[in-house]
């Protein structure tokens, strides 16, 4: 039987878990699966998974988590060392290799190890990218500039990189990655929900009124707005609470998960204060108060919104869908993966007066001196700073968290509402009846998933011409990394 090694850093909850777990149902019969992680991490994840017959664990310490301040030369080259030993004492020549987020900085020694050996032993291998170390964390990236001398992006006929979306899948293209080492393997979802009638989602908005007037003063006319998301700083939330208030009716935002790790805690404080403001209408991380609400927030709203600045996939736009839900977002690169999206469905920014036009340009240009860039793109940075922030009016997202703080909290919001006067009749129009909005939720079920993985796995092990190109220079990586020199990828919401 042959085999195929999966490898991530952890198998907690989340999407990189998610994903494994799709390919493990749709492998697990033609293959013996070998997971390899660090079980110190945590691997709740995929327990289910683990009970089968042909998938087993291989605990791979040395591929957890390393941080910057804990690392020197000499410690990262013993990793790498231990790490290039491990693979080369549990490789078999018939195995596929299958690793998530090589390249993200959680790990430099692991990432030189690993395209060191694959280059080596000439291993037929999946490179699946859900996220790139330039697109908002830039410690990441600096961390990998200062101990990986080498591409982070290999080619070689027996290389494919998979992407999830169609943006990361062009980026790598325009930076040099053939197409014939480059998939698109969009997620897939579950289209097995229970449709209901009106007269059902009457007495599930009924349920979901009678719990939340245990919460906050409501009214059973008033609109509902479910941003189900946890609290992170990337999803944005003190601007759902402002695109609620910009709603010319009265409405409710409910927000649906706290914050999941140490480093988002700071925000998820200062959103949980917005929202125990008396001018403030809703609710935040509500699963805390009814964990089984949900399933009946997702049917019974108005309109599920999210005004997330960075996504990987658009799952919620395809759980509206599944749920007989329309959505308003904004716009976002991640949009492009549907096709036919209607201009309905999204705005493109929230218009705000600078009133610390001079305040906000030193926060970037002092974030930009701190990155880890040459000059010249460092420039360009700069110039993109008098484009987007030296201006009258901006982006709201492109504020500092105190002062978008301070504008979701301002009493009388009328000259934000004449600048964004199309946000309420959108989202009005939206809340009337449902539509489709450009979403072929068919093209991401799991029977095309399923098809796109098996003509993967086929076209990575049929080939056996290796031609790495070992004079292979940093042009790839100097390409990718330019294509973040955007004022959006360096939001000081990011910091704080």
């Amino acid at each position: 039987m042959k085999e195929i090694y999966f490898f991530h850093y952890h198998f907690l909850t989340g999407g990189v878990n998610t994903v494994v777990k799709k390919l493990i149902e749709i492998l697990k019969n033609r293959y013996k699966i070998t997971i390899f992680t660090s079980l110190e991490m945590g691997i709740e994840g995929i327990q289910n998974q683990l009970k089968y017959e042909n998938v087993e664990v291989n605990d791979f310490p040395e591929i957890r988590y390393i941080y910057p301040e804990n690392i020197d030369k000499d410690k990262f080259n013993k990793l790498k060392n231990k790490i290039l030993a491990r693979l080369k004492k549990n490789h078999k020549e018939n195995a596929l290799y299958w690793v998530h987020n090589y390249h993200l900085g959680k790990n430099p020694a692991f990432t030189s190890a690993f395209i060191n050996f694959i280059k080596k032993e000439g291993v037929k291998t999946i490179l699946q990218i859900h996220d790139f170390p330039e697109c908002a964390r830039w410690v990441n990236y600096k961390f990998l500039d200062k101990y990986v001398d080498h591409t982070l992006y290999p080619l070689s006929n027996n290389i494919v990189y998979s992407t999830i979306n169609k943006r990361d899948f062009e980026r790598l293209r325009d930076a040099g990655v053939p197409e014939k080492n480059l998939f698109y393997l969009p997620n897939s979802v579950s289209l097995d929900r229970e449709n209901i009638n009106k007269k059902q989602k009457k007495n599930i908005r009924r349920e979901i009124f009678d719990k939340l007037k245990e919460l906050i003063k409501i009214k059973e006319n008033e609109y509902l707005f479910l941003y189900p998301t946890r609290t992170i700083r990337r999803k944005n939330i003190l601007e759902a609470i402002l695109v609620n208030r910009l709603f010319n009716k009265r409405s409710n935002l409910i927000v649906t998960l706290g914050a999941n790790s140490k480093k988002e805690r700071k925000y998820e404080e200062t959103v949980k204060k917005v929202f125990n403001n008396e001018k403030i209408k809703g609710v935040w991380a509500i699963s805390k108060h009814f964990p089984d609400l949900f399933p009946k927030l997702m049917k019974g709203s108005d309109l599920l919104i999210t005004t997330s600045l960075l996504e990987g996939f658009g799952l919620m736009y395809l759980e509206s869908k599944i749920n007989k839900q329309n959505f308003f977002s904004r716009k976002i690169n991640i949009l492009e993966d549907f096709e036919n999206i209607e201009e309905e469905s999204y705005y493109t920014g929230i218009k705000v007066y600078n009133k610390k036009k001079d305040f906000l340009v030193d926060r970037y240009e002092s974030k930009i001196d701190s990155l880890k860039l040459k000059k010249k793109y460092k420039k360009i940075l700069l110039q993109k700073v008098r484009e987007k922030i030296n201006k009258r009016i901006i982006d709201y997202s492109y504020l500092d968290v105190d002062s978008q703080k301070d504008i979701c909290l301002k009493k009388n919001i009328n000259e934000i509402k004449k600048l964004n006067k199309g946000v309420s009749s959108k989202m009005l129009k939206l809340t009337e009846n449902y539509k489709k909005q450009g979403i072929n939720l068919d093209f991401f079920s799991f029977e095309k998933y399923r098809k796109r993985v098996k003509k993967l796995v086929k076209e990575v092990e049929k080939e056996n011409n290796l031609n790495y190109d070992n004079n292979q220079k940093k042009k790839i990586d100097e390409k990718v990394m330019k294509s973040f020199l955007k004022i959006k990828y360096i939001r000081l919401i990011f910091d704080y």
